[in-house]
């Protein structure tokens, strides 16, 4: 007999029942309800109920013990964040179980998880939770980024501007260089010319 057997197999063995508890906990967090089995809402429950514990102590040790679990950074940082601050007057009972009927095919009995979105949406409104939180600080990044590179496609167009300018006035300031050197060479010759003219006349 089963005596002091705690919890359901689920037809799973330990590790895949592990795995699969895993990633429903991340869903539910992510995304605050989730769709499944009754019997999977059920041992859902309780996980879903101790990390909210976790995530009550808000300390470097429960941080850890979470992602041991979750193995998620996104939904560690949104469950001490966002979802754990909104329960702490509450001391018990963070999720809610709706029966949805029996399921197409099957005849399974489904079900709804979700996390007390009221204590939430409260704990939002109080000022106590800041929505998306993970979300702003990506903008806010993105915003830095586009600054930055504006600010470096600046200074490389004023360089390039500088560039055709300084090469555009070489040529010219030679070629009047040029045009006065042929001047200066051509007015000796000039006078030498004149001053030979008188020279002929004295000997007629």
């Amino acid at each position: 007999m089963r005596h002091q057997v705690a919890g359901r197999k689920l037809g799973k063995k330990t590790a895949h029942r592990l795995a699969m508890l895993r990633n429903m906990s991340t869903s539910l967090i992510k995304h605050g309800r989730i769709k499944t089995t009754l019997p999977k809402a059920k041992e859902l429950r309780k996980v879903a109920d101790k990390l909210i514990t976790l995530g009550k102590a808000n300390t470097l040790h429960a941080r850890r013990q979470a992602f041991d679990f979750l193995r998620s950074r996104d939904a560690v940082q949104k469950l001490f964040a966002e979802i754990a601050p909104a329960f702490t007057k509450r001391m018990g009972g963070y999720t809610r179980i709706y029966h949805m009927g029996s399921r197409a095919g099957d005849a399974a009995k489904m079900a709804i998880i979700e996390y007390l979105a009221e204590d939430i949406l409260t704990a939002k409104v109080d000022g106590t939770v800041t929505e998306d939180t993970a979300k702003k600080k990506k903008t806010d990044k993105k915003k830095v980024t586009k600054k930055a590179k504006a600010e470096t496609k600046a200074p490389k167009k004023e360089a390039k501007t500088e560039k055709k300018t300084t090469v555009k006035k070489a040529p010219a300031k030679e070629k009047v260089t040029e045009k006065k050197a042929k001047a200066t060479t051509k007015k000796p010759a000039e006078k030498k010319a004149a001053t030979k003219k008188p020279a002929a006349k004295k000997t007629k």
